[in-house]
């Protein structure tokens, strides 16, 4: 999925996600979220662990997410 995301540049927001179901990382995934221009989070990796504080039957939802990243140094 791309979209437009800048307001005084033109830039596209990227959005991809790869699902592996065989060999060595079958059941495991890999997404792929952000502007072409990465800035110092270039080459970044990390984690998020989400955990729901509370939800409604309407869909409405209070999620919690802590996220760490490690990015190399410029």
């Amino acid at each position: 999925m791309y979209a437009a995301a800048g307001r005084s540049e033109i830039s596209l927001l990227m959005s991809m996600s790869y699902g592996f179901t065989d060999g060595d990382y079958d059941g495991s995934s890999l997404s792929i979220v952000g502007r072409n221009r990465t800035g110092v989070f270039r080459m970044a990796r990390g984690y998020a662990v989400i955990k729901t504080v509370s939800a409604n039957a309407r869909g409405d939802a209070v999620v919690h997410y802590n996220v760490t990243v490690y990015a190399p140094r410029l």
